[in-house]
C-alpha cells in the first residue's frame, strides 16, 4: 500500500497542475478576445509552511476557482463565436486544439491521481478532490463544445450533386412516420 504523503503529494500536484492549466487556458483566450477577468487573487497564494490536508484545502480552493473563471470564460467565447462567427482565425482554430490537448494532458493527471486517492480515507480530502474533478468536467465539457461550434464554423462541408427529388423525399418521410406512428 502506497504511503499516505506520496498520495497527498500526487494528488496536490494534480490539483496544483489543474489551476496553472486552468488559468493559462483562460489567458490564451483574452489574447484574441476583448474581456473583463475578475481580480480574485484570494485563493492564489498558497502557504507552503502549513500541513498538507490545509495544503490540499488551498490548491482544491484555487482549482475550483480557476475552474468557474475557465467556465466563465468559455462561455464568453462561446456567445461570442455564435454571434460572430467569422471571428475565428486559423490560428485561433490550432490554438483550440492546442488546448484541448492540455485537457486530455490533465485528465490523464486527474484519473492517475483518483487511483492514488482511492487509498486515503479521508471523507473530507475525497469531497474536495471530487468538487474539482467535477468542475474540472464542467469546464472540459463546455470547451468540447466550443470545439465543435468551432469545428462546425471552419470545417466547410462536401456537398454532392444530385438528381434525388426532394418533394418525394419529403413525401417518403411523411409516409414511414405516419407508418411507424399508427402501429
Amino acid at each position: 500500500m502506497a504511503n499516505h504523503s506520496v498520495i497527498n503529494s500526487a494528488i496536490l500536484a494534480a490539483l496544483f497542475a489543474f489551476s496553472s492549466q486552468a488559468d493559462e487556458i483562460s489567458n490564451s483566450f483574452e489574447s484574441p478576445f476583448i474581456v473583463s477577468k475578475k481580480n480574485d487573487n484570494s485563493a492564489d497564494e498558497i502557504n507552503t509552511n502549513e500541513s498538507i490536508n490545509a495544503l490540499l484545502e488551498q490548491a482544491a480552493k484555487k482549482a475550483i476557482n480557476s475552474s468557474l473563471n475557465l467556465c466563465e470564460i468559455i462561455d464568453k467565447r462561446y456567445i461570442e463565436l455564435i454571434n460572430s462567427p467569422e471571428k475565428l482565425s486559423e490560428k485561433m482554430y490550432i490554438e483550440l486544439n492546442k488546448i484541448n490537448d492540455m485537457f486530455l494532458l490533465l485528465d490523464t493527471l486527474f484519473k492517475t491521481a483518483m487511483a492514488k486517492q482511492s487509498k486515503i480515507s479521508s471523507v473530507k480530502e475525497d469531497h474536495q478532490f471530487n468538487e474539482v474533478y467535477k468542475n474540472y468536467k464542467i469546464a472540459y465539457g463546455k470547451f468540447n463544445k466550443l470545439v465543435l461550434l468551432a469545428k462546425q464554423i471552419k470545417v466547410v462541408p462536401t456537398y454532392f450533386e444530385s438528381d434525388v427529388d426532394f418533394n418525394g423525399l419529403k413525401e417518403l418521410t411523411e409516409y414511414s412516420t405516419n407508418r411507424i406512428l399508427a402501429s
